[in-house]
């Protein structure tokens, strides 16, 4: 089959997405954490937190507590929307390589509600990706319809949710293995 390489390649990253993110959140998770030990003491406002990346240029840069705090809260939504933009991508690479439209996902037991979430999914994303997340009245409704809820937002961007990421991140894992099935691919 044409593209082989590429339609493995990209089922298991798609497979591995969801490890990928928690291990994301485990390190957004770590401001709880850092809060707990250090707020209200000293050492909240003195540069004690080292990061050491060895391919930067600055390898070594220290952080108060607080500062480390106010970037990991501060960020979360990017944190969200990045894997949101990335697990999206996978999911078009692998529908593009394997020649596969809406209707042989439905042929392969994908459901209506199932499709409507990927495309608000894909949807969500071109709103970050081309509109740096500000979000516009027609997607609130299509966000309410398909969700039954309306969705969070903060000064005009919307901030995905970490629970709406795990749903499209298992519907695209779901879908990813039917198509495995499919085509008999074994990785």
């Amino acid at each position: 089959m044409k593209y082989e390489k590429q339609i493995k390649f990209t089922i298991k990253q798609i497979l591995d997405s969801k490890d990928a993110m928690r291990v994301r959140y485990v390190v957004w998770d770590m401001s709880k954490e850092i809060k707990k030990k250090h707020i209200g003491k000293p050492s909240w406002e003195k540069p004690v937190i080292v990061s050491k990346i060895t391919e930067s240029r600055e390898k070594i840069k220290r952080y108060t507590p607080k500062r480390f705090n106010e970037l990991l809260r501060g960020r979360d939504y990017e944190t969200a929307a990045t894997h949101l933009i990335w697990m999206i991508a996978l999911y078009k690479s692998l529908i593009s390589y394997a020649k596969i439209n809406e209707s042989k996902l439905m042929k392969l037991g994908v459901t209506i509600d199932e499709l409507d979430k990927i495309n608000l999914a894909k949807e969500m994303r071109n709103r970050y990706v081309h509109d740096g997340g500000v979000v516009e009245t027609k997607f609130i409704k299509v966000f309410n319809n398909v969700m039954k809820r309306e969705p969070q937002i903060s000064e005009g961007i919307i901030l995905p949710e970490v629970k709406d990421i795990e749903e499209w991140n298992d519907i695209i894992i779901k879908i990813t293995r039917e198509i495995q099935k499919d085509l008999e691919f074994t990785l």
